[in-house]
């Protein structure tokens, strides 16, 4: 069994403990592909791999998509449900695990890795991270941006990302989609789903107004004080691009 075997092993197993996502998908990209440096001029607060980890050679990124039941529960109107609450909470979770079992393996086979945490990592100011997941698969082609700022995989975009920086050489080629490659409204100007289901319209053909989306967040959090911290919404998530790509 190869490395990267290894590495996709672990993934499988510690995602299949997790009840509320299907089968994770991932990829890699080396650390000095161009797209890492188009994402750093396009947001110049935004980390490059070798910013995170000094010598860095790889980045591996994947996916948990929630399953059917977790996306449906989230297509009422209004607050978030519970189900997409504790999906959320419980999938941060998995992803911490992951990111500690790949790199307790890279460092076994004589490589140094690093990753950041599934969310909260940002500026509760600005709301921007310095190292975004979603980028990060998105570099490692797992998928293209909708116009609801997420990133549609095979598997949709309801779930939560996870990545990997590391030292280790990848000598693949990785195919990175055109920026809005499978989104329909883009696509065919079709579909607005997104737009037409934010709870409190920071979501528009315009832009993503990231303050009010966090206000929604943050109430949905303040309903449910008996789960852990879980300032998440999830509206724009469950639409014809929630759980397969269009």
């Amino acid at each position: 069994m190869t490395l990267d075997d290894k590495l996709q092993r672990i993934l499988h197993d510690e995602a299949v403990r997790n009840a509320y996502v299907r089968e994770p998908i991932c990829g890699w990209n080396r650390a000095d592909h161009p797209v890492f440096a188009g994402i750093k001029q396009a947001h110049p607060f935004h980390r490059t791999p070798d910013e995170m980890l000094l010598g860095a050679r790889s980045v591996f990124a994947f996916f948990l998509p929630f399953t059917v039941e977790v996306v449906r529960s989230n297509r009422t109107p209004g607050i978030s449900s519970k189900l997409w609450c504790e999906a959320y909470i419980a999938t941060n979770q998995n992803i911490r695990k992951i990111s500690e079992s790949l790199i307790t393996l890279l460092n076994a086979e004589g490589f140094r890795a690093i990753a950041e945490p599934a969310t909260h990592n940002f500026c509760e100011e600005t709301l921007v991270a310095v190292w975004s997941h979603k980028h990060m698969a998105y570099a490692c082609g797992l998928g293209s941006f909708g116009l609801h700022h997420m990133l549609i995989t095979s598997e949709g975009c309801a779930g939560r990302f996870g990545s990997i920086v590391t030292d280790l050489t990848w000598d693949g080629d990785t195919q990175v989609a055109e920026l809005y490659a499978d989104c329909l409204y883009f696509k065919k100007g079709v579909c607005q789903w997104c737009v037409d289901h934010c709870v409190n319209q920071a979501l528009t053909r315009e832009g993503l107004d990231k303050h009010r989306c966090y206000e929604q967040c943050k109430e949905n959090d303040r309903n449910f004080p008996q789960l852990e911290v879980c300032d998440v919404c999830g509206k724009c998530a469950v639409g014809p691009c929630g759980v397969k790509r269009p």
